[in-house]
């Protein structure tokens, strides 16, 4: 989407470098599915409890699906409407995900 912006300023991004965008969909499915095992760390420790977890395993859910998408959507029509959905989709699942960890109740996070 943004790939000549970043090679004119001589910015070193994935879509510079490997402008097929198969490395860059390997990337966003690979760390989205990292992000949910690593995402239930906090519940695992005791930090935390069952409405986070499921919390960050539904938007954890919500980046894997968007990031497959991608992927899917690299070996097919990919347009700049697709790219960046697909983008803004990312930033909309983190700030609904930190909305809703602001309103758990305070216990939730409890140490004890």
């Amino acid at each position: 989407m943004y790939r000549e912006d970043y090679a004119w300023g001589g910015i070193r991004m994935l879509p510079v470098i490997e402008p097929d965008g198969e490395s860059t969909a390997r990337r966003i499915v690979g760390c989205s599915v990292l992000l949910i095992p690593i995402s239930l760390v906090p519940r695992l420790l005791g930090m935390t409890g069952s409405i986070y977890a499921t919390t960050a395993v539904a938007t954890g859910l919500g980046l894997l699906y968007f990031g497959v998408r991608r992927f899917h959507l690299k070996f097919s029509h990919t347009t700049s409407a697709n790219k960046r959905d697909i983008a803004t989709a990312g930033l909309k699942i983190s700030v609904s995900f930190l909305v809703s960890c602001g309103l758990l109740p305070d216990d939730e996070y409890s140490l004890v």
